[in-house]
């Protein structure tokens, strides 16, 4: 590696660490590094992804059969920009050096829908949703470097994760028109919020493999067991009107419940290209662009609340982000 330089760290996929087996034969030794500063800017194209995203549904039969057919109305995820920074010092004459990074994540997508059910009371139905994910994150890890041959530099990690926060909020409105003699209108509002924060250990581990002149592949894979409070809240509204009447029903209900000690296991891989620029006169920093594709899930980070059970039971599912990465990075 040319002047045995800090190589340009991705943040995490196991396919590029499987090169190292490659030069498993080679020697593989702890670099002695330059110290310094190393620091990175990007931002990613990310598509939330997870279970809990149906908000209608729409159940027939034909008249002479007693078999039904249910067809489900889903919010798709959208792609959207998030960004993320790391800031790292490597220890001068050592291969070891610490790195805090930070990542802000936020998405909102949209749907609707018209049902109509000859079925049952010839109803007409018109429904909307909006859901809404985020996730914050800080990790502060320690590494560990070591050269494999002459074209691989990997990357040890340890440290504490920080989730501040990793949240759905779902909005969903229904309208209803039945018509049995009297035209009933029926407005049914479902506004339901899940949100974790929680704290923990985090390890993996990186590599580079360098082509020459600049060129490398990047990748990496970490893990995180995080602890902490599932809070899960929903509220419910339903309006009544009548064609024939000025009267009005109205009914409102809410539920809440938070689980403490809740775990979250977050998987984080990554897999990309990088170009790394060297200046001749050694004292300038090195830059580089990485530009890559990066998979980010949280096992049971989602609560999904079920207001019609009265002992308020939450089901944890899982949520995974994904999408295409570009960063700007920088030793110094």
């Amino acid at each position: 590696m040319k002047g045995n330089k800090l190589f340009l760290y991705s943040l995490g996929s196991l396919a590029v660490l499987a090169t190292t087996t490659v030069s498993a034969e080679e020697f593989a030794s702890a670099p002695s590094l330059e110290g310094g500063w190393s620091g990175m800017i990007g931002g990613m194209w990310f598509v939330p992804s997870s279970d809990n995203t149906t908000y209608a549904s729409n159940t027939s039969r034909s008249l002479n059969s007693v078999a039904e057919n249910t067809e489900y109305f889903n919010t798709d995820g959208e792609y959207k920009l998030g960004w993320q920074a790391a800031v790292g010092y490597v220890f001068d004459n050592t291969a070891n050096g610490i790195e805090l990074s930070f990542r802000d994540y936020s998405s909102s997508s949209d749907s609707s829908t018209d049902v109509f059910d000859a079925q049952f009371s010839f109803s007409t139905q018109n429904a909307n949703s909006n859901q809404g994910t985020r996730f914050q994150d800080w990790d502060l890890m320690i590494s560990q470097f070591l050269d494999v041959g002459t074209h691989v530099q990997m990357r040890f990690l340890g440290g504490i994760s920080y989730l501040a926060k990793l949240e759905q909020n779902t909005t969903s409105n229904y309208d209803f028109t039945t018509n049995e003699g009297i035209v009933v209108y029926d407005d049914f509002a479902d506004e339901s919020r899940s949100h974790f924060s929680g704290l923990g250990p985090r390890i993996g581990a990186d590599a580079r493999y360098d082509f020459g002149d600049g060129f490398g592949v990047v990748g990496g894979f970490s893990v995180a067991y995080l602890l902490g409070e599932l809070e899960n809240s929903v509220n419910q509204s339903h309006t009544e009107t009548f064609s024939n009447s000025p009267a009005e029903n109205f009914a409102e209900h809410s539920f809440n419940n938070d689980i403490d000690n809740h775990a979250v296991t977050n998987l984080r891989g990554n897999l990309g290209v990088d170009y790394v620029y060297y200046f001749e006169n050694q004292d300038l920093p090195t830059l580089g662009l990485e530009l890559g594709y990066e998979v980010d899930t949280y096992l049971d980070g989602i609560g999904d609340f079920n207001a019609a059970e009265s002992t308020g039971v939450i089901t944890a599912s899982d949520v995974t982000f994904s999408g295409p990465y570009l960063n700007i990075k920088g030793v110094f």
